[in-house]
């Protein structure tokens, strides 16, 4: 499974967990009614500088590709939203890195 970010392949990155939120129903202007879902990103070790480049988007809006929703292959998904960036700091490296994108057309 490839993961980028704005085009930017994160090999760290190495599982995608999919879930629908509990408030994620939400209008969309005045037609539709859409489900918000979360993407879970997860990686066990990452190089500090990518780590960096990941909490650089936190809060921003991103082009992401990982394992579609309701397929095995991949899927670019536009006007995504970076939530949030976390991990455990392990010497020069990051551990247990997650990153959380908020995908609000699936």
């Amino acid at each position: 499974m490839t993961i980028s970010i704005n085009g930017t392949e994160y090999v760290y990155l190495n599982h995608a967990v999919w879930q629908t939120s509990g408030a994620g129903d939400y209008l969309s202007g005045s037609h539709t009614l859409k489900t918000q879902r979360l993407l879970t990103l997860r990686g066990d070790v990452m190089p500090t500088t990518e780590y960096d480049s990941l909490t650089a988007l936190e809060g921003t809006r991103a082009s992401v590709t990982a394992c579609g929703y309701d397929v095995e292959a991949n899927v670019t998904y536009y006007g995504c939203v970076i939530d949030s960036v976390s991990a455990v700091h392990a010497g020069p490296n990051m551990a247990s890195v997650s990153v959380v994108v908020r995908v609000s057309e699936v």
